[in-house]
């Protein structure tokens, strides 16, 4: 299980402690594949866990009941709102013990950022449940309490550092992790919501197959930049298909370009990532790409100092929220 590594634990009493890392994640490739009736979306998407990680203390009460969450982010809600407390009912609920739940969230993954935090801090809060407790739940009822909570919270509740995922997220299949390289990744300091992401893409769609066919929709996304979106600017869009990276999709060695086709909708809202994107690229990065729905843009670098100099050049614009990173190498 993902928290075997980095986490201590000891017992006080009748009470029982955890703390485990819940790391980001993200997307080195993210296609939309189709719409379920649900409303849900079929992906292929390759995921990378990252060293950058919150850390969580949970700890349990066998003489009580409830959960009670703190956080170091005072803009996080710490009820039901939360993920990391709806993870902790939703464990109680499958295993159907009767514990005090206290969770203690220190954070350092963005909010909001495409970068998985929220998802990973609600499959860290299984995990710990679930060790805390003896393993009452075995792997496949894990997975499916972290599919009901999001559509990342799969992957990151598995041992795998990397996967190739399709489904709506749940359908792994491990990957060799990337090595020897750095990450730097860039938040701009605002927040995007996935769903108005997966929405404006889907009208985005509509009416790019619209007018394939000639037709007017009815409804049309805030499309401004749109051109620029469409009109060959590699620093746009995901799809550089001159800058790949060696990540496997079923064969070993296959190179895959990065590739995001959220990107699109998201920059044609915020055209600042695109000049990120462009500047990671002139630092020396190998590629970059805004990470799931965004506003995250990451950049992998071959080369330490030019990670590092990078690194320091967006500390010194946004001051907040860039961090260098490397890829985690075990689950």
């Amino acid at each position: 299980m993902q928290g075997e590594i980095s986490r201590t634990g000891y017992f006080v009493g009748n009470s029982k402690h955890l703390t485990i890392k819940a790391p980001a994640k993200v997307n080195l490739y993210l296609e939309v594949t189709g719409r379920r009736p649900d409303g849900y979306h079929d992906l292929l998407t390759f995921m990378q866990k990252l060293e950058l990680a919150d850390t969580l203390e949970i700890t349990i009460h066998e003489n009580g009941e409830g959960i009670r969450m703190t956080s170091s982010a005072k803009d996080l809600p710490t009820d039901e709102g939360n993920l990391a407390v709806k993870a902790a009912q939703a464990f109680l609920a499958e295993s159907g013990l009767s514990v005090a739940v206290e969770i203690n969230l220190h954070k350092q993954i963005p909010i909001a950022a495409g970068l998985g935090g929220g998802s990973s801090d609600a499959a860290a809060v299984l995990i710990a449940l679930n060790q805390l407790t003896g393993n009452p739940l075995p792997e496949e009822c894990l997975q499916e309490a972290a599919l009901a909570l999001g559509a990342d919270v799969p992957f990151l509740v598995s041992d795998y550092p990397a996967a190739w995922a399709t489904g709506v997220g749940e359908k792994l299949q491990e990957a060799s992790p990337l090595a020897n390289c750095w990450i730097v990744l860039v938040n701009p300091g605002f927040a995007v919501s996935t769903k108005w992401v997966f929405e404006s893409y889907g009208v985005l769609l509509a009416e790019r197959l619209g007018k394939r066919n000639g037709l007017q929709p009815s409804c049309q996304p805030q499309t401004d930049n749109l051109a620029l979106t469409t009109g060959g600017n590699p620093y746009i869009l995901g799809r550089e298909k001159d800058r790949t990276i060696n990540i496997e999709q079923c064969q070993p060695g296959v190179a895959t370009p990065l590739y995001n086709d959220l990107e699109a909708v998201t920059v044609t809202r915020y055209p600042e990532l695109a000049e990120i994107k462009k500047l990671l690229l002139a630092h020396g990065a190998g590629g970059a790409l805004m990470s799931g729905s965004g506003p995250t843009v990451f950049a992998h670098f071959d080369n330490e100092q030019q990670a590092r100099a990078s690194y320091q050049f967006f500390v010194d614009k946004y001051e907040v929220n860039v961090f260098l990173t490397k890829p985690q190498q075990n689950g």
